[in-house]
């Protein structure tokens, strides 16, 4: 298991080389998806996090690759986070959550003891 405090867009993209390392390493599909959702992820722990640094945990075996993001959290998030619309009905972002949904075999989400929880595994 690795873990990696993430508290500025630069700790994602130090996280995504730790991810595409221990994917490879994994040995899982399509080590890509997993990359994509820690940038996806990651972003998200860093815009919407509370002022403490989150982090993200991992752990790997042949075949499998877990990842775990938690950050501060004082209220239950809805889990539906939305951008403005900028061009009719598109919005800038808020599709983190999606993009991991789509490229996972599991994404769960949940609160507790003031965290937001999301973890990703995939194959």
């Amino acid at each position: 298991m690795v873990a990696i405090r993430i508290s500025s867009f630069e700790d994602v993209r130090m996280a995504r080389e730790w991810v595409s390392s221990l994917a490879e390493a994994a040995e899982i599909h399509d080590p890509g998806a997993a990359v994509l959702t820690t940038g996806e992820l990651g972003n998200n722990c860093v815009e919407h996090g509370a002022e403490c640094p989150s982090l993200l945990w991992v752990t790997c075996r042949h075949g499998h690759l877990s990842l775990r993001f938690e950050n501060h959290c004082e209220e239950r998030p809805d889990w539906q986070t939305r951008k403005p619309v900028v061009v009719e009905d598109l919005r800038a972002g808020g599709y983190g959550l999606q993009i991991a949904r789509a490229l996972a075999r599991s994404v769960n989400c949940r609160w507790a003891e003031g965290r937001a929880i999301v973890h990703a595994e995939f194959e």
